[in-house]
């Protein structure tokens, strides 16, 4: 559900399980609620007649279905949360009512024939916002992902693993792509060739070798977390070549003069390898032509630049291999005009403008099928027109339309078979919003006010009978809310005000209130 963050429904259960009754009202002090056969239910601490302090809630065979603690009738500590075997499923770190801390969601994977909780992500919150590095891992426990937020949206290096090895690097700011990078790939015949690189949690590099055909070739480097370099080795095919007194390889610098003594040409050659920059100058000597190499004597970009270095015109970026990467123009140091990325075998990957090395106008994404992925207008830098996405078979996937950057007016997202429309109002959703399943049975429909719940959302299972019945107020619980059943009929109320639990089931919960009236 779209409408509630993660863990908001299994929190309401702490204290309202379907079937659970009283026989006296809930108190200052310890409390145990039960199920109808008598098994508890929960148990924790009321104050001025509201949970506070730690609580435990259990499935009906008796197992623990989460615990966890509240300071000040807030959500404060780590929540966990467990399934009827008593495997966890779920953690979540609270602070002053928001998620603050790691949230973890696990899953049941067979080691050894053991079947074993092991993560399916874990993501960092610094009030209720994606910060800093958060993990996503596939079916087998093993490492899918590393990616960095900043107040919620990408930003920083994206690290895509494969049988736990880091293949493709992505470079993200604000949620946008703006470059990627193959490393540590091997070959048809499983020989190591190119870039292969090891990275610290902050992003810097640990590790960097260059291999050709499965052998060492060019520059090993090691780095600390700071990025200073503490080792550095250079390689043949292979073979350590001996090293300089300052633990470096001196390259030797080549250039080419015309007949008055001018400098046509320079770059730095390691054993007639070109590394580095290398340099061409025009007669007048107003533009540059520039390639620039790696270690292993491999081109990364071509291009120009004007005498003081600054980039121009057409330039040109490789992948280790020499497929083009990327290229596009600039103008005084800043992308311009039509940009275009490829990916490895040739095709395109990705294409739009920039103007003065912001996104500007169409941009378009595509499969490596070549299907089309995402279309896309921007303005100055922000995301500004109509954007639709669509799965690699053509079917539309989310639709709506941003200015500056924010959603805008009528949206609608498709995924896991589940369609979800509505609108927005500066980013925020404002208005009517519905869900439905695969078979076009509603499944959700509730409103909402610059972004916070408000008024009524009802919820319905697949057979179209409704599932729950809630009310808000801004945001805040409110009025009563009634939970059904498969075939309708009512299995538990609760009735809130101010986003405070009044009753369950009829049952008053905050004394205060019962004997102020």
């Amino acid at each position: 559900m779209r409408k509630l963050k993660s863990g908001c429904v299994a929190m309401l259960l702490i204290l309202m399980s379907a079937g659970l009754y009283s026989q006296e009202g809930l108190k200052d002090g310890y409390n145990k609620l039960y199920y109808a056969n008598k098994q508890i239910s929960s148990e924790g601490m009321i104050r001025e007649g509201k949970p506070d302090g730690k609580w435990i809630s259990y499935h009906i065979n008796g197992k623990i279905k989460s615990e966890g603690s509240r300071r000040n009738f807030q959500l404060d500590s780590v929540w966990k949360f467990y399934d009827e075997q008593g495997n966890i499923t779920e953690e979540i770190s609270y602070l002053n009512g928001k998620r603050s801390g790691y949230h973890i969601k696990y899953q049941l994977i067979n080691q050894n024939g053991v079947l074993t909780s092991v993560p399916l992500f874990k993501e960092l919150y610094l009030d209720s916002q994606k910060q800093g590095l958060c993990w996503y891992y596939n079916s087998k426990g093993e490492t899918e992902r590393i990616v960095r937020y900043k107040d919620g949206k990408k930003q920083g290096l994206t690290r895509e693993f494969v049988n736990g090895i880091v293949q493709i690097i992505y470079k993200y700011h604000n949620d946008f792509m703006i470059d990627r990078e193959f490393v540590n790939q091997n070959d048809s015949k499983g020989l190591k060739q190119g870039v292969w690189r090891d990275y610290y949690d902050n992003d810097n590099i640990k590790t960097e070798e260059n291999y050709k055909n499965g052998l060492l070739n060019g520059f090993y480097r090691e780095y600390n977390q700071s990025g200073k370099m503490l080792v550095s080795k250079f390689y043949e095919n292979g073979k350590l070549i001996e090293r300089s007194a300052d633990d470096e390889i001196v390259a030797e610098v080549k250039n080419q003069y015309d007949s008055l003594g001018n400098v046509v040409a320079s770059g730095s050659f390691l054993n007639n390898i070109p590394v580095g920059t290398h340099r061409k100058y025009t007669e007048n000597r107003t533009k540059v032509k520039i390639e620039e190499y790696n270690n292993s004597g491999q081109v990364v970009s071509a291009g120009v630049t004007n005498e003081k270095g600054v980039k121009e015109e057409l330039w040109k970026f490789f992948y280790p291999g020499g497929q083009i990467r990327l290229e596009g123009s600039y103008k005084n140091d800043k992308r311009t005009g039509v940009w275009k990325f490829y990916y490895p075998d040739g095709k395109l990957e990705q294409t739009g403008s920039y103007l003065g090395g912001m996104e500007d106008g169409l941009w378009t994404w595509y499969y490596a099928n070549g299907s089309l992925r995402r279309e896309e207008n921007y303005l100055r830098g922000k995301e500004d027109g109509l954007s639709t996405e669509y799965d690699e078979y053509g079917i539309v996937i989310a639709k709506g339309e941003y200015i500056e950057g924010l959603e805008e007016g009528s949206w609608s997202y498709q995924t896991g078979g589940i369609t979800e429309a509505g609108s927005y109002k500066a980013g925020l959703k404002d208005g009517i919003w519905k869900e439905f399943y695969a078979e076009g049975i509603l499944k959700f429909e509730g409103g909402f006010v610059q972004g916070s719940a408000n008024g009524k959302h009802k919820l319905y299972y697949e057979n179209g009978k409704i599932k729950e019945d809630q009310n808000y107020r801004m945001g805040q619980k409110d009025k009563t809310w009634w939970v059904f059943d498969t075939e309708g009929n009512v299995v538990i109320s609760y009735v809130y005000a101010n986003d405070a639990l009044i009753k369950i089931n009829g049952i008053r919960v905050n004394l205060e209130n019962d004997r102020q009236n």
